[in-house]
């Protein structure tokens, strides 16, 4: 088992806090040297289980050039301890689905002939005494075809993200047609297996793609392509996307929104490279904002006005995290360092005080919900105010017509008169009277 060794922070992260109001904190707690008999680094393809357990995969340099070099590593205890888990079957990291505790890797196309459907079967990866089990499952996942688009297979060379705020799962991959075209898509489900098509992305094409929540119904996809990064948002959950922003970044991206809807984000736009950002949506938008950094280690605190020249260190800059605490909120990150011609992986546990956001969300959901009662209220006298309204118009109406029968009434007394005197000669009750247009209706009903 790999332990951590408990570093003093300053000497190893630089934490720049910037506090243009009183709102967003954040602390640097603790950095720790993940000890192993291994050179591992780049940490990516996270994934959360539970509030106390979380994987990610590393690249073994040892092993790089032979091909069989990644490496899982998971920690069961909030990141106390690592332990590196091997299965045969394939680890698929974030780009799977989590439901129920279990992770859910899409595995093999299954051949079906009845309806339009592309199905794939499974591998569940689930805890088992400390360690993660891989197996087949029999759960499947299915894709429900958009339009005319019958996709002949999907690549799934993206990123799931269960949506808090939304209520479901949402999907970056590639679909590939019947002609080999590829494109990729953003994909959404109430239950992480049942898909539906939403919107093609708008990227030629990609090696890799990286889905991430970025708070307040927004979305955004990052996508690599060799070693360029670019990235899309979406404001409505999919349905549109913003025009393609080329990114700095040299790693892959991560962003956690926590509920009171300060965001973390990593890699997600054109600041310095390795610096992990913390939105607060107080008003002003942002005015709250920390950085902690993951390279220039051995300075002092830095402030945006400091022009000393920083010190760097080579990393890769590759970065994951996962939420070990939600109160307080403690955010663990795990990065690597290049040290004395050996690959150092590192966890950082980051404390976040958003008590200032967290009662501006509460205030906000008061005030949404006294609107949505006001508005409530509203409605039922708008509806109410219609029903007397349609009630008098139909009073109207209703006043009128017997107002016409009555004088219908008055105009062919004469003529019934008549033909009732005829009736008692001719033995027939026949009314000849005058045409007059504005009876004429009235005259059929008396037939």
């Amino acid at each position: 088992m790999m332990r951590r060794n408990i570093i003093f922070v300053q000497v190893f992260l630089l934490l720049t806090y910037l506090a243009l109001t009183d709102a967003l904190e954040v602390y640097v707690k603790e950095t720790a040297v993940i000890e192993t008999d291994h050179n591992l680094w780049k940490p990516s393809n996270a994934i959360q289980f539970s509030d106390t357990t979380f994987c990610f995969q590393t690249i073994n340099s040892t092993f790089e050039s032979s091909g069989s070099s990644e490496q899982l590593l998971c920690s069961f205890n909030k990141g106390s301890t690592f332990v590196i888990v091997n299965s045969s079957l394939p680890f698929c990291g974030s780009g799977g689905i989590v439901s129920d505790g279990q992770l859910y890797c899409m595995h093999e196309k299954v051949s079906r002939k009845k309806d339009s459907l592309l199905v794939y079967s499974t591998v569940v990866f689930s805890l088992q005494n400390e360690t993660v089990v891989g197996k087949l499952s029999p759960q499947e996942v299915s894709f429900q075809p958009k339009h005319n688009i019958i996709p002949k297979e999907i690549k799934f060379n993206g990123d799931v993200q269960y949506i808090l705020s939304e209520g479901f799962y949402g999907m970056t991959a590639t679909v590939i047609d019947s002609s080999n075209f590829e494109c990729p898509y953003f994909f959404k489900s109430m239950n992480g297996f049942n898909w539906t098509m939403v919107e093609p992305l708008p990227f030629n094409r990609s090696d890799v793609m990286y889905l991430q929540i970025q708070g307040d119904s927004k979305i955004a996809v990052v996508a690599k392509n060799n070693n360029n990064y670019c990235k899309v948002t979406s404001g409505d959950m999919g349905k549109s996307w913003s025009s393609i922003e080329y990114l700095n970044t040299t790693s892959p991206p991560f962003s956690v929104a926590f509920p009171s809807n300060v965001v973390a984000e990593y890699a997600l736009s054109n600041h310095t490279p390795g610096e992990l950002a913390f939105f607060s949506p107080l008003s002003p938008k942002n005015a709250s904002r920390s950085f902690v950094k993951f390279s220039n280690f051995n300075q002092d605190v830095f402030n945006e006005s400091d022009s000393s020249t920083e010190k760097s260190i080579s990393t890769s800059y590759y970065v994951v995290s996962a939420q070990v605490s939600s109160m307080p909120l403690q955010l663990i990150v795990i990065y690597d360092e290049f040290n004395q011609g050996k690959f150092l992986l590192r966890s950082t546990l980051i404390e976040i005080n958003d008590s200032e956001e967290k009662q501006h969300f509460e205030e906000q959901l008061i005030e949404a919900s006294k609107k949505k009662e006001m508005e409530k209220v509203m409605n039922q006298r708008l509806k109410q105010e219609r029903l007397r309204k349609e009630w008098k118009r139909q009073e109207i109406i209703k006043e009128a017509g017997e107002r016409r029968r009555r004088m219908f009434a008055e105009f062919d007394r004469p003529y019934i008169d008549r033909a009732l005197e005829n009736m008692k000669r001719d033995k027939e009750f026949i009314v000849v009277r005058q045409v007059k247009g504005e009876f004429i209706d009235l005259e059929s009903d008396t037939l």
